[in-house]
């Protein structure tokens, strides 16, 4: 009797616990594996009770729903649900619908505009719509239903974003003074697009940048597409200093493509791996010179897929700039690792020169600014970080350096100073008191004319008395300012308006008779320094070398996700 009355206590107790926790709310509800539902009537209503609970636990679980699936836009998809008492956004239970099919159809060709399937559940909504298609079970379980809802909302505000902003964080030089929807904004989109109001496919395409280069990109990445051929391949770390590793990666690449047999190994012998790396030179149309450089790196790393890839990263570097009606009808076009210069007006190329840019360890600054003057035969105050790692020891070495190479010192009051009277081998980079100039001439190293901008770099536009280096392919020389091949198109289009100050072949005259002249325009014109590693040209990709290494940075960082 004790002991059943002790049994009975303890029930009680037990069942009040189980309230108290119940009314804290210790116990939720788990999404359920399968739900079975026969009537379609019933289907609708238990599909939306699914995804009740499916964001309730969510809310607990970092936005998981399950252990393969999270939802990113956990706070959206709860106000649009919440508002919507639960019901299905794109989906009529047992059925799709055209939205649906839409938005499908949008995500399977994403990457024609630069997106990943996988970034947006495309893998899981993939597998989910070949269920339900395929089993006559699968097209009666709420529970998939009520997953495929809300991956495709998610798919979709995550779409909407990246489209609009992009992937890669803002920096200094972004121009764009937006950097992402208000939720507000979100649940008026999705309500315009549920509603009927516009279309999946003219909404998300009206999100993206109407800029005349992210346009040729874009066509160009298109064309890629149709033809491309999807394959990883093992990437090949170059340079890298455990050269046995190095070889291997190679010799793994090259079977991966069938270059060489699955049985080959590393040769012992030098002489046999110069011919096999003869073989793949030849196969990808290298110079068959047998040595593993640089050249044959870069030509197996860039493989479709990382083409693919790159050129995704350079569509959002678009995003970053000001939409097509904010952009300045006219502006200086530099891109660092195209080594070019180009002039637009009113959309329209005036004219294009070559350009030698800063070096990866004095690189050219990514900067926004307006051309204000020009100076011809100027004279040049070399940079301390000049002085002191390049000039310094030289003039320690044989102080007539200074006078082979044009150069004066000056103190803080412009004097000239006796070079011959100075103590150099006491001075450092923490001590050096004065100035050191190249006067203007043919030698010196602005050339015979420089473009000013106001930046805190200190850079600018210039010629160069080095001008045998433009026809090299690889143009990254400088200590950070752009040198300019064609510096005469661009003064003589930057006074062409102003022909009663300088008439015809006046700027032509002074670099004839060597003269310093100081002259400002009265349009101050927009100079964009860049950075894009892929440009779309008569429909075609075209890329240029990853010179200070931001692709690598970026592509690690923001776009992991395999296109498969």
């Amino acid at each position: 009797m004790v002991l059943s009355q002790n049994g009975r206590a303890k029930g009680f107790v037990g069942l009040i616990v189980l309230l108290v926790l119940a009314c804290h709310g210790k116990f939720k509800e788990v999404p359920k594996h399968r739900e079975i539902v026969e009537q379609p009537k019933e289907l609708s209503e238990r599909t939306a009770d699914n995804i009740r609970v499916a964001l309730s636990y969510a809310e607990d679980n970092d936005g998981k729903v399950n252990d393969s699936i999270r939802l990113e836009h956990l706070d959206l998809l709860k106000q649009w649900y919440e508002g919507h008492a639960f019901s299905t956004a794109w989906v009529h239970p047992p059925a799709l619908s055209p939205l649906a099919d839409s938005l499908y159809a949008f995500l399977e060709k994403g990457m024609y505009a630069g997106l990943f399937p996988g970034d947006y559940h495309g893998r899981q909504l993939a597998s989910i719509r070949e269920r339900l298609q395929r089993n006559t079970f699968d097209d009666k379980d709420a529970v998939l239903w009520s997953l495929q809802d809300l991956l495709l909302t998610d798919a979709f505000v995550g779409m909407t974003h990246d489209l609009a902003f992009g992937r890669i964080p803002r920096d200094t030089t972004t121009l764009r003074k937006d950097s992402a929807f208000t939720n507000d904004q979100y649940l008026g989109f999705l309500s315009r697009i549920t509603g009927g109001g516009q279309g999946v496919s003219p909404f998300l395409d009206s999100l993206q940048p109407a800029l005349r280069g992210y346009r040729s990109l874009r066509e160009a990445l298109g064309n890629f597409l149709d033809s491309a051929r999807f394959q990883q391949y093992t990437h090949i770390d170059y340079p890298d200093k455990d050269t046995l590793n190095f070889y291997r990666q190679l010799l793994t690449r090259f079977k991966e493509e069938g270059l060489v047999s699955d049985s080959a190994g590393v040769p012992d012998d030098s002489v046999a791996w110069s011919r096999v790396i003869k073989t793949v030179q030849k196969a990808k149309g290298l110079k068959p010179d047998g040595i593993p450089g640089p050249m044959l790196v870069k030509t197996l790393n860039l493989s479709d897929y990382e083409r693919v890839r790159i050129a995704a990263l350079n569509l959002d570097r678009y995003k970053l700039l000001p939409d097509s009606a904010s952009m300045p009808k006219e502006y200086v076009w530099v891109n660092l690792p195209g080594f070019y210069l180009q002039v637009w007006r009113n959309d329209s190329l005036q004219f294009q020169s070559k350009v030698i840019v800063g070096h990866a360890a004095t690189r050219t600054p990514v900067l926004t600014s307006r051309l204000s003057n020009f100076v011809t035969y100027p004279v040049w105050t070399v940079p301390e970080s000049i002085i002191y790692k390049e000039m310094l020891p030289k003039i320690k070495h044989n102080v007539g350096y200074l006078t082979s190479q044009n150069l004066v010192v000056v103190n803080d009051r412009d004097s000239v100073l006796n070079p011959y009277a100075l103590p150099w081998q006491r001075y450092s980079k923490n001590n050096f008191p004065y100035r050191i100039r190249q006067l203007e001439g043919n030698d010196n190293s602005l050339g015979v004319i420089k473009f000013n901008f106001p930046n805190k770099y200190s850079v600018y536009l210039h010629d160069t008395n080095e001008r045998d280096l433009f026809a090299n392919n690889s143009r990254d020389l400088s200590h950070g300012c752009v040198r300019v091949q064609d510096w005469k198109a661009l003064s003589g289009y930057l006074v062409r308006n102003d022909k009663v100050r300088y008439p015809m072949d006046t700027i032509k005259a002074w670099i004839a008779r060597s003269e310093k002249h100081t002259v400002y325009f009265n349009n101050h014109v927009y100079l964009f320094l860049r950075y894009f590693t892929c440009d779309g040209k008569d429909g075609r990709l075209v890329f240029y070398d990853d010179i200070y290494g931001d692709d690598k940075r970026l592509l690690d960082g923001f776009f992991k996700e395999s296109i498969h």
